[in-house]
């Protein structure tokens, strides 16, 4: 999963405890996704394995990139036939938004001698 290009708005997430499952219904893998501690946390789970969660996606890993660059959008994952929801669309709303594509700046520190 793509976590190098997300950020948690973590304040938001303070008394949050949400888990997602995330199934890539082209290549097979199968993710869980929780908020703990105003943490955002992954694993890729084993074959079979069966987690309780409050939400799923099951869509293709294209259409995943597409959803966490910003290239498509809630009505996009709402009305395309390549994804499934499966338990709370409300959760899985919450989820996704709390989540940001960095902005690709950041402060650089450096030493003066």
């Amino acid at each position: 999963v793509c976590s190098s290009d997300l950020k948690l708005r973590a304040e938001d997430a303070k008394d949050l405890d949400l888990r997602i499952a995330l199934n890539f219904s082209d290549n097979g893998e199968r993710y869980l996704l929780w908020l703990e501690n105003s943490v955002l946390h992954h694993r890729r789970l084993a074959e079979g394995e069966e987690v309780a969660t409050d939400a799923g996606l099951t869509l293709t890993k294209g259409f995943f990139l597409q959803m966490v660059s910003g290239q498509a959008g809630a009505k996009d994952l709402l009305t395309s036939d390549d994804v499934s929801l499966q338990g709370s669309t409300l959760d899985l709303a919450k989820f996704f938004g709390l989540l940001d594509k960095p902005d690709g700046t950041f402060p650089i520190v450096t030493r003066e001698f």
